[in-house]
Protein backbone atom coordinates (compact mmCIF):
# COMPACT_ATOMS: atom_id res chain seq x y z
CA UNK A 1 0.00 0.00 0.00
CA UNK A 2 1.72 3.51 -0.97
CA UNK A 3 0.09 5.59 1.76
CA UNK A 4 1.10 3.58 4.34
CA UNK A 5 5.08 3.09 3.17
CA UNK A 6 4.86 7.04 2.69
CA UNK A 7 3.86 6.99 6.42
CA UNK A 8 6.59 4.37 7.10
CA UNK A 9 9.30 6.26 5.45
CA UNK A 10 8.05 10.12 7.00
CA UNK A 11 8.59 8.04 10.48
CA UNK A 12 11.89 6.78 9.30
CA UNK A 13 13.05 10.27 8.48
CA UNK A 14 11.92 12.19 11.37
CA UNK A 15 13.65 9.82 13.63
CA UNK A 16 17.19 10.63 12.42
CA UNK A 17 16.60 14.12 14.41
CA UNK A 18 15.42 12.81 17.37
CA UNK A 19 18.44 9.79 17.76
CA UNK A 20 20.48 12.30 18.97
CA UNK A 21 17.56 13.53 21.70
CA UNK A 22 16.68 9.83 22.40
CA UNK A 23 20.56 8.71 23.13
CA UNK A 24 21.42 11.87 25.31
CA UNK A 25 18.35 12.09 27.79
CA UNK A 26 17.41 7.36 27.26
CA UNK A 27 13.69 8.57 27.96
CA UNK A 28 11.31 5.64 28.41
CA UNK A 29 8.29 6.48 26.36
CA UNK A 30 7.93 8.46 22.92
CA UNK A 31 4.03 9.19 22.17
CA UNK A 32 2.93 10.74 18.81
CA UNK A 33 0.04 12.63 18.25
CA UNK A 34 -3.18 11.25 18.71
CA UNK A 35 -4.51 13.38 16.01
CA UNK A 36 -3.16 11.33 13.67
CA UNK A 37 -5.36 8.58 13.68
CA UNK A 38 -5.26 4.73 11.96
CA UNK A 39 -1.60 7.10 10.05
CA UNK A 40 0.31 6.96 13.80
CA UNK A 41 1.12 3.42 13.75
CA UNK A 42 3.04 2.92 10.37
CA UNK A 43 5.19 6.09 11.42
CA UNK A 44 5.21 4.79 14.62
CA UNK A 45 7.07 1.56 13.14
CA UNK A 46 9.35 3.71 11.01
CA UNK A 47 9.98 5.38 14.19
CA UNK A 48 11.11 2.13 15.67
CA UNK A 49 13.15 1.08 12.57
CA UNK A 50 15.18 4.14 12.77
CA UNK A 51 15.75 4.64 16.07
CA UNK A 52 16.72 0.86 16.53
CA UNK A 53 19.16 1.11 14.41
CA UNK A 54 20.55 4.23 14.82
CA UNK A 55 20.63 4.17 18.72
CA UNK A 56 22.91 1.95 21.22
CA UNK A 57 20.84 -1.28 22.08
CA UNK A 58 20.84 -0.12 25.66
CA UNK A 59 18.89 2.83 24.08
CA UNK A 60 16.35 1.85 22.23
CA UNK A 61 15.68 -1.74 24.26
CA UNK A 62 14.00 0.82 27.12
CA UNK A 63 12.33 2.93 24.76
CA UNK A 64 8.46 2.45 24.60
CA UNK A 65 7.21 3.98 21.09
CA UNK A 66 3.43 4.36 20.66
CA UNK A 67 0.78 6.81 19.40
CA UNK A 68 -1.35 8.56 21.81
CA UNK A 69 -4.50 7.89 22.96
CA UNK A 70 -6.94 10.90 23.87
CA UNK A 71 -10.11 9.81 25.49
CA UNK A 72 -13.16 12.02 24.98
CA UNK A 73 -12.66 13.52 28.25
CA UNK A 74 -8.73 14.53 27.62
CA UNK A 75 -9.79 18.45 27.53
CA UNK A 76 -11.65 18.78 30.49
CA UNK A 77 -9.48 16.44 32.51
CA UNK A 78 -5.94 18.73 31.02
CA UNK A 79 -7.81 21.92 32.42
CA UNK A 80 -8.86 20.63 35.84
CA UNK A 81 -5.39 20.11 36.24
CA UNK A 82 -3.99 23.07 35.27
CA UNK A 83 -6.73 24.65 37.68
CA UNK A 84 -5.42 22.35 40.37
CA UNK A 85 -1.61 23.76 39.43
CA UNK A 86 -2.41 26.75 39.68
CA UNK A 87 -4.61 26.93 42.77
CA UNK A 88 -1.68 25.47 44.33
CA UNK A 89 1.02 27.76 43.04
CA UNK A 90 -1.39 30.48 44.50
CA UNK A 91 -1.17 28.74 48.01
CA UNK A 92 2.17 28.46 47.92
CA UNK A 93 3.44 31.83 46.58
CA UNK A 94 1.04 33.47 49.98
CA UNK A 95 -1.77 35.19 47.04
CA UNK A 96 -5.46 34.28 47.88
CA UNK A 97 -6.53 31.46 45.38
CA UNK A 98 -8.74 34.08 43.86
CA UNK A 99 -6.62 37.58 43.58
CA UNK A 100 -5.74 38.46 40.10
CA UNK A 101 -1.98 37.34 39.11
CA UNK A 102 0.18 40.19 38.84
CA UNK A 103 1.51 41.33 34.99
Amino acid sequence: MPVRRWLTDLGRTMAHPLTGFVTMLNPDLLVVDSALGPAAEPLVDGLRDTLERRTPPMVHQGLDVRPGRLTTTAISTGAAVLAAQRYVERLVSGRTPLSPQPR
